[in-house]
């Protein structure tokens, strides 16, 4: 068998993130190298299957092997590194993270979990990042009160994709100093930071803003950021939509809750001063009556989801797979998906007579359901 061929299928034997949770000799790629002399040596001449290195405190694993670390950086060229710290972190793996950081100039991607006694660490990766293209945080901990800013992320200059979960203090991050670069954003923090960030990122495609750390305090202002470029939009509060237009968006996601008669009044401000054309939309916890009238609203969306996980609001949830039996609601649909949490609250019967009376009726678009 040609070793291009035997190259691709060891790429497809690599397990998922889901699946690894450690550096373990006895998986993929360490295993390849025991079948024969040839898989060995076509293994350890194919960099790609040694580009991810993962290594997880958090879960109480026993000590990882410097000498296996060190070898699987030897065996790749550019590095994915999956790094997670626990509080109690042991001291060794202060030191196999300073192992990985003398190889940081070959970091595309970055996914970290944080602990105050880390942040030391990572400000010796500052102006070290030049490959980097994504980057996900997140604190497995209220950091300490001596933590104040992150800034190793400041001069990586080819980061387009970054998310920071703050979770339980917000810890300003300092974002590349050309920030035009960003195409993907996440960040959960109070909402001026995110007006101070998002007025410097006109090139976002995608963006998570969760509002949070703080009792909210809507600017009096009403200068908008103007997003020419974004595409997908999750917006943790809708009365935020009102400092926000995106003629180009096609998907959105927000928590809408809203029990008047009426759209919110910042949204459909958003869609009158956007104009944009809507495909796609994700409400968390709707009203039944403002979804049909958002549906009315924006005959462009074609695919709608549901996700369910208020069991006070289930009678919403009724009500709204009644609204969409038949097709008098959104003819236009092509895909519906309903999720519910934890627990079900789901009427099943209601909602397969709802897909049985739209897959049947006439000139109606519908072509996939799933729940």
């Amino acid at each position: 068998m040609p070793p291009e061929l035997l190259r691709e299928i060891f790429l497809w034997t690599l397990p998922s993130i889901k699946d690894v949770d450690k550096l373990d000799m006895g998986q993929t790629p360490w295993l390849l190298t025991q079948v024969s002399s040839r898989w060995r040596e076509i293994t350890l001449s194919t960099p790609s299957l040694w580009s991810r290195i993962i290594i997880d405190y958090s879960q109480n694993h026993s000590p990882y092997s410097l000498s296996l670390i060190k070898a699987q950086l030897g065996y790749s060229r550019q590095l994915k590194i999956h790094f997670y710290a626990s509080r109690g972190i042991d001291p060794r793996a202060i030191d196999i993270f300073k192992l990985l950081s003398q190889h940081s100039s070959r970091w595309e991607e970055l996914s970290l979990g944080l602990t105050s006694k880390l942040v030391p660490a990572l400000g010796a990766l500052y102006d070290r990042l030049p490959s980097l293209r994504g980057s996900w945080t997140q604190w497995n901990h209220s950091p300490d009160q001596g933590v104040v800013s992150i800034y190793c992320f400041q001069m990586a200059c080819s980061l387009v994709d970054i998310g920071i979960f703050n979770e339980f203090r917000f810890v300003p991050t300092l974002l590349p100093v050309h920030q035009f670069t960003l195409t993907r954003y996440e960040l959960d923090c109070p909402l001026d930071e995110h007006m101070r960030i998002l007025k410097q990122t006109p090139n976002l495609v995608g963006a998570r803003i969760s509002i949070d750390f703080e009792e909210h305090r809507w600017p009096d202002s009403l200068e908008t950021v103007d997003f020419l470029c974004l595409r997908r939009l999750y917006i943790s509060n809708p009365v935020a939509l009102k400092y926000f237009k995106a003629p180009a968006l096609e998907g959105l996601a927000l928590v809408e809750g809203s029990d008047s008669e009426d759209l919110p009044p910042p949204f459909q401000s958003f869609l009158n001063h956007s104009l944009c054309f809507l495909r796609r939309i994700c409400l968390v916890s709707p009203a039944a009556h403002t979804t049909t009238k958002l549906l009315k609203r924006c005959p462009s969306i074609a695919e709608l989801l549901i996700v369910h996980d208020d069991a006070e609001r289930r009678d919403e949830i009724d009500a709204l797979i009644l609204a969409l039996t038949g097709v008098s609601i959104a003819p236009h649909l092509l895909l519906i998906f309903f999720g519910c949490g934890d627990e079900n609250h789901l009427d099943y019967m209601a909602y397969l007579e709802m897909l049985k009376s739209r897959r049947t009726a006439e000139n109606c678009a519908f072509k996939t359901c799933y729940s």
